[in-house]
């Protein structure tokens, strides 16, 4: 058994490895580390501790900076974006790549807090006030990302609260409905939109909408730890 064979050995039964030192430590459920598996970790003891501190010498190394692209005038498209850019020619206005997601709130809500919250967020990330645009000379009619300059970002609200309480999540879910299904403009932006539903004077519920262009799954949960 090598050592590799062994650690993927180890993870399957849930065993958990890490470095004290020299010391080599362990975390394993109940009748998980048989004594197999002690006969082949006393074996590779050394291998299995030179890679885990490798592991931990790496972890804890500062990462190295990204540096700010130089000419921002006209920035190329990752391969990711021009998949989408061209699916967006092929079907202009199409929802398919809309992500929508929508955070509750609760308690007495400054509205004009958040909506400065909201511009402050894309003042933040470049990704929220880019579009895309096509026939740039210099990228010889390629498209490429413009970023625009921070501005203030419209939040409508809309006041459901005249609505008997058994249909105000009905009418909740159809404006999310009617949001996800609103296409974007890749060229003319934003590709960021915001609502706010008002339920009563301590529920709300903020809709967000952005394209899968400039953001993903993973983006968007740092985008709710952010706003």
């Amino acid at each position: 058994m090598t050592t590799f064979e062994l650690l993927a050995r180890l993870r399957g039964r849930n065993i958990k490895l890490w470095a004290e030192g020299d010391r080599l430590r362990f975390q394993a459920p109940k009748g998980a580390l048989t004594d197999e598996l002690r006969a082949a970790l006393a074996e590779h003891k050394a291998e299995v501790l030179a890679l885990l501190q490798e592991v931990t010498a790496t972890t804890h190394e500062a990462p190295a900076p990204i540096e700010r692209a130089q000419n921002r005038d006209a920035l190329p498209l990752s391969f990711a974006q021009q998949r989408l850019w061209f699916l967006d020619q092929l079907e202009p206005g199409s929802p398919f790549y809309s992500l929508p997601f929508a955070v509750r709130l609760s308690g007495q809500l400054d509205v004009t807090v958040l909506q400065r919250a909201f511009t402050a967020l894309i003042a933040r990330h470049e990704s929220l006030r880019t579009t895309f645009t096509q026939g740039v000379p210099a990228r010889d009619g390629q498209p490429v990302q413009v970023i625009a300059p921070p501005a203030a970002l419209p939040l409508p609200l809309v006041d459901l609260r005249h609505l008997p309480a058994h249909e105000r999540e009905a009418a909740t879910e159809k404006h999310m409905r009617a949001e996800a299904h609103t296409p974007f403009d890749l060229q003319r932006g934003p590709l960021l939109r915001t609502t706010l539903l008002q339920l009563d004077d301590t529920a709300w519920v903020a809709l967000v909408t952005l394209h899968h262009i400039i953001a993903d799954g993973w983006s968007i949960g740092l985008l709710i730890r952010d706003l």
